[in-house]
């Protein structure tokens, strides 16, 4: 497996963990774009956790920079 996708499945597990032990921190983290709400019908923990290393991922240099 190559290092990047250890590291994006470890930021998803770790926050998968997180946010299923304190739903409201999930809640919370994906009101920080205030633009929609998730589903009512989908596990908000489990939403949370995959918008976390898209974040990560979206934020990166190369995400951002064209050279």
């Amino acid at each position: 497996m190559p290092a990047e996708l250890a590291i994006i499945l470890d930021e998803y597990n770790d926050r998968l963990r997180e946010f299923q032990a304190d739903t409201d921190s999930a809640k919370k983290y994906l009101a920080g774009g205030g633009q929609r709400k998730a589903a009512a019908d989908l596990d908000t923990a489990e939403v949370a956790a995959y918008a976390a290393p898209c974040s990560l991922i979206f934020n990166l240099d190369e995400s951002i920079s064209t050279s």
